[in-house]
């Protein structure tokens, strides 16, 4: 048997519930490659590097390659 709720929580206590689960802040790390803030175990989304490896090819602008 799965345990069930023996009462409706009401739209309050609900909204305060969640309320609390949103405030919770994400950790945020360093990319070792860029320095920019990131969430953890994630690829960067500004160089697109994970562990010191290549995995995710940024795109750039025409302008961009241009310029350098």
């Amino acid at each position: 048997m799965t345990p069930l709720p023996k009462k409706k929580r009401s739209g309050g206590r609900q909204r305060k519930h969640r309320a609390e689960i949103i405030l919770s802040l994400n950790n945020l790390v360093v990319c070792k490659n860029c320095g920019a803030k990131i969430k953890q175990h994630t690829a960067c989304f500004k160089c697109g590097y994970y562990n010191n490896k290549m995995v995710k090819p940024i795109k750039v602008s025409k302008a961009e390659k241009q310029k350098g």
